[in-house]
């Protein structure tokens, strides 16, 4: 009695173990599928690290190689304009230029005037990217007070140059234009992102497990079976691999190769 009672618990803890694997690898399966996004939402790329998302969840833009450890010196420095103007940029963390351009003020560009004066003109905290589908490209935008700096991502796919430069300013609306050429400036599949099929089959194979623990169980404890004899209907298991074969090859001889369905009318007998 107490033997069976011991074989009884070990069952529900397999069948407890088997749904909380099923469950687990559902919800992280869930998680890393992105919601659906309707036709009529247009995509959008949300800042995510120091990079952007795609809305859909299928690419993202990471720009984390070509940006420096904060209290740095900005990665892209020295960037001229035609007045003899120098600009500095750092895509993940803020630097120390002069008194105004510093991690405190959290300065992401900064502005170096011929005589030498320090400008933020553009904070890190205000980035915000928007996607343009027409042209497949990112922009980042950052504020200072009424001034705007905008830098326009410009994929060079299999490229090894990154090139950073000043593109022109806007003096009625304060908007200061820079380009970003470079393989890290495009929309790159996410690493470890799963399919839809993906997901799909880590649902199957849990389900499967869960077929087998609680299939296994139940005949190994309810009719007492040993060995091969607990697997759930082991004699459709076995049939399976002599059924595939015989329409595998109907299938691909047209019908024309006779098969015989002797054998599958007696396994069918047998698991009845």
């Amino acid at each position: 009695m107490n033997n069976a009672l011991g074989r009884l618990f070990a069952s529900y803890m397999w069948i407890w173990i088997c749904l909380r694997a099923m469950t687990t690898t559902a919800a992280a399966a869930a998680a890393k599928t992105p919601p659906p996004i309707s036709a009529e939402t247009p995509l959008q790329c949300i800042e995510s690290g120091c990079g952007c998302r795609m809305s859909n969840g299928s690419e993202v833009i990471d720009l984390s190689s070509i940006s420096n450890d904060k209290d740095k010196e900005p990665y892209f420095s020295r960037v001229r304009d035609s007045d003899d103007n120098y600009y500095s940029w750092n895509p993940c963390s803020s630097y120390n230029l002069g008194s105004t351009c510093t991690v405190k003020n959290d300065v992401a560009i900064c502005q170096n005037l011929t005589g030498g004066t320090f400008v933020n003109i553009g904070k890190l905290a205000t980035a915000n990217y928007t996607y343009d589908p027409l042209d497949d490209i990112v922009e980042i935008t950052y504020r200072e007070k009424s001034t705007r700096s905008t830098v326009v991502l410009y994929c060079a796919r299999g490229s090894d140059e990154t090139i950073f430069a000043y593109s022109g300013y806007d003096e009625r609306d304060h908007i200061y234009y820079f380009t970003l050429t470079s393989p890290h400036a495009c929309l790159v599949k996410e690493k470890g992102s799963m399919s839809v099929g993906a997901v799909l089959l880590i649902i199957f194979f849990a389900l499967l497990i869960v077929y087998l623990c609680v299939g296994a169980s139940y005949k190994g404890i309810v009719d007492g079976k040993r060995g091969c004899d607990v697997i759930p209907n082991v004699k459709f298991w076995k049939s399976l691999p002599s059924a595939i074969k015989r329409g595998a090859v109907f299938t691909f001889t047209c019908g024309k190769t006779p098969v015989s369905y002797n054998d599958t009318r007696e396994e069918e007998n047998e698991l009845v």
